[in-house]
């Protein structure tokens, strides 16, 4: 899980060549704006079968790979 939402990252929102981490500072870093960040929302949310709560959308979710693989098995938990 946490490969394709790196793989995702790198190939639509970085220049050619970038590469992250799973602990990589997303929106804190500037390596994401806004509107990359509600892009990466609808990826989630397609990919992975769920829905985000206006209040989810936020750094303390999506900073970093490792966190939004988090958000995304917390819905999961919820959704079974």
């Amino acid at each position: 899980m946490i490969d394709q939402i790196i793989t995702y990252i790198v190939n639509t929102h970085l220049e050619e060549g970038a590469n992250i981490s799973k602990d990589t500072e997303l929106i804190s870093s500037g390596l994401i704006d806004s509107i990359n960040t509600l892009k990466l929302v609808d990826f989630i949310e397609e990919t992975f079968d769920i829905e985000l709560e206006a209040y989810e959308v936020n750094r303390d979710n999506l900073n970093t790979p490792s966190l939004i693989e988090a958000l995304i098995l917390r819905k999961k938990e919820k959704v079974v």
